[in-house]
């Protein structure tokens, strides 16, 4: 349904959002932010695995319809807000391992590298 499709963008870009509020709290002040990023990054592989166990299972008939549109909601949501949690270490850790006098260079060949990659 159109809902449904609507709700795909809503639940990526609000949750994204909501993400990076308490990163920005808890993450911010403290030194170490490898260790956040990882674990967000551990959140998205067990949403992103637990979405394609669920998906792979839909072909034997034990997850049905509704319940898979169900499941790629929740798992898309957690996806999301751990997404936007990582954000905010990810930026931080990029930041410090750009040097300052070239960082802009830094962030347009990354830009660069990350469009001819999306196009492929």
């Amino acid at each position: 349904s159109f809902v449904s499709v609507g709700a795909v963008a809503a639940i990526g870009g609000g949750f994204w959002a909501l993400g990076r509020l308490p990163a920005a709290l808890v993450v911010g002040p403290r030194r170490r932010k490898q260790p956040w990023a990882l674990a967000a990054a551990l959140v998205r592989v067990a949403a992103l695995g637990l979405f394609a166990l669920s998906a792979f299972r839909a072909g034997d008939g034990a997850v049905a319809g509704d319940s898979l549109l169900r499941v790629l909601f929740v798992c898309y949501g957690a996806f999301a807000l751990a997404n936007g949690f990582a954000s905010v270490p990810t930026e931080a850790l990029v930041a410090k391992s750009a040097p300052a006098p070239r960082r802009d260079a830094f962030y347009r060949q990354r830009a660069l590298v990350a469009g001819v990659a999306a196009l492929a």
